[in-house]
C-alpha cells in the first residue's frame, strides 16, 4: 500500500541506487478505509526509515479512558509543590467530615482534580516536543539526502535527543 501511494516520491541516491528494499506492510482490505496517511520518518537505525502509519478507526470513538497515577511525577518538583500548597487546604475543607472513609475519598477526588490537568499538561508539552525534533530531523534527512558531503554531526545530535 505504502508503496503503492508514494512511489512517484522515491528518488534514487548514491546510498541506495544498486536495490531498493521495502519491508511489506500488512493490512486488511477492510482497514484500507481506515487509513489517512502513510510516511517515512528518520529512525534509529542510520540506513533505514520508520514507516509512519496514521489510521481513523470509524467505530472506534475513544473517550478519556481510565486513569492512572503516574509515579514519576513525585519526582517533579513542580508537582510535588502543586500538591504541597493545595494539600493543607483541601484537607482543612473536609476536616467537619466525620466518615474517615469518605473524607479520604474526598481528598483523593481533590488531589485527582488537581493531578489530571497537570499530567495532562506536562504529556502534551513532551508530545509537542517530540514533534519538534522529528520535524527538525525529518528536515535535516531531506538535506543530507539531497546534498553530499553534508556533516552529520547535527543530526547525530538531534537523533540522541530525540531518543
Amino acid at each position: 500500500m505504502f508503496l503503492e501511494r508514494n512511489i512517484q516520491k522515491i528518488k534514487v541516491t548514491p546510498t541506495n541506487q544498486k536495490r531498493l528494499n521495502f519491508d511489506v506492510l500488512l493490512i486488511t482490505q477492510y482497514q484500507i478505509s481506515w487509513v489517512e496517511q502513510i510516511k517515512t520518518v528518520v529512525s534509529d537505525a542510520p540506513d533505514h526509515k520508520a514507516v509512519k502509519l496514521k489510521l481513523n478507526s470509524p467505530s472506534n470513538k475513544r473517550g478519556p479512558g481510565l486513569w492512572k497515577f503516574n509515579n514519576p511525577l513525585l519526582d517533579d518538583e513542580g508537582y510535588v509543590t502543586l500538591i504541597g500548597e493545595n494539600y493543607s487546604s483541601i484537607s482543612e475543607k473536609y476536616s467537619e467530615q466525620e466518615d474517615k472513609r469518605l473524607k479520604w475519598e474526598l481528598v483523593k477526588m481533590e488531589l485527582r482534580g488537581l493531578t489530571f490537568p497537570y499530567a495532562k499538561n506536562k504529556a502534551n508539552n513532551i508530545r509537542r516536543k517530540e514533534r519538534g525534533l522529528q520535524k527538525r530531523l525529518n528536515d535535516l534527512d531531506q538535506h543530507i539526502s539531497s546534498a553530499s558531503g553534508v556533516d552529520t554531526s547535527r543530526a547525530n545530535y538531534l537523533e540522541a535527543e530525540h531518543s
